[in-house]
């Protein structure tokens, strides 16, 4: 079950540059003749997923392409422009809402995953996380209790501790850790963002692409571009004590979760283990394993979270 990001945006393929993945995959109905599939949600057990396209809400123009834009007659006469940033005019946002929201009051449903492309943190000097993200999506994870979120974008893995809300006098938007446990942890309190970045490129991240001491790497804003040049990002470094563990060595890689639905004493868990492979040697080992537990039905009302902010 895919999510559509930066790389599926191919200029001149539709008003969007989405019409390729939209063809090639059948996709749960959104109910938006626009924007079939580019989000859509679906039930496994109790576990609700919903699937984001957060090119429009990100502030880095990751859709350009030299060499689309020197091979395709069109892209000029057409007016094609890879910068797409706010396209839906928020009716994505309205649909993460509505279904955040009806996947809360749900008696059925204990989980929330959420998968998109670009990172709201990061700790790579790569692309970085992406302050759109934290002012047009956090603040409904938090309302709504989002457990986990799952993106690529940067190429290593990355896993939070369970955020919520920001850290006290926060221009960026930082968001603010709420435990200091990297191997269980209770998603009742904030939600845990992994970056499994580590798969289908061969450009890894370097050592050399993360600072010492642990920074986080933010896009702030971008500078002047236009249809025909990209816009430049513009970064900055952040305190980052919402990172819980990170994988310099080991580039390439996966993650599994195993569901435990129903467990002795009233709870629910997931557990993930990252799978890492250095390049070019098989096969792969275990380089990293967590637990994500909570009480069935602990957070499951109709108003919002402790701590959850909703506006930033």
């Amino acid at each position: 079950m895919p999510a559509a990001g930066n790389h599926e945006n191919e200029v001149g393929n539709g008003p969007q540059g989405y019409l390729s993945y939209q063809t090639r995959f059948e996709l749960p109905d959104n109910h938006s003749s626009d924007f079939r599939g580019n989000w859509y949600a679906f039930t496994v057990g109790s576990i609700r997923v919903i699937s984001l396209n957060n090119d429009d809400v990100c502030l880095q123009d990751g859709g350009f392409s030299a060499y689309r834009r020197d091979h395709i007659p069109t892209y000029v006469s057409n007016g094609d422009n890879p910068y797409i940033m706010g396209y839906s005019s928020g009716e994505q946002r309205d649909f993460l809402e509505r279904e955040l929201a009806r996947a809360r009051r749900s008696e059925d449903i204990d989980w929330i995953v959420v998968c998109m492309h670009q990172v709201s943190m990061s700790s790579a000097h790569f692309n970085g996380a992406d302050l759109g993200i934290r002012q047009q999506w956090l603040p409904l994870f938090d309302k709504y209790g989002v457990d986990l979120v799952l993106t690529g974008h940067e190429h290593h893995f990355e896993r939070t501790f369970p955020v919520r809300g920001v850290l006290p006098g926060s221009t960026l938007l930082t968001p603010a850790p709420q435990g200091t446990d990297p191997y269980l942890m209770d998603t009742s309190t904030g939600t845990v963002h992994m970056i499994i970045g580590g798969g289908g490129h061969s450009t890894p991240t370097p050592v050399s692409g993360f600072d010492m001491p642990h920074d986080g790497v933010l896009i702030t804003a971008v500078g002047p571009g236009s249809p025909r040049a990209q816009h430049p990002t513009i970064t900055t470094t952040e305190p980052a004590p919402w990172s819980a563990y990170r994988d310099l060595q080991t580039p390439y890689g996966f993650a599994s979760f195993d569901f435990a639905p129903h467990e002795p004493g009233g709870t629910t868990s997931i557990t993930v283990t990252h799978y890492g492979a250095d390049p070019g040697r098989l096969p792969t080992q275990q380089r990293d394993q967590f637990v994500m537990r909570k009480s069935l039905g602990r957070d499951r009302h109709h108003g919002e979270f402790a701590g959850a902010a909703t506006a930033r």
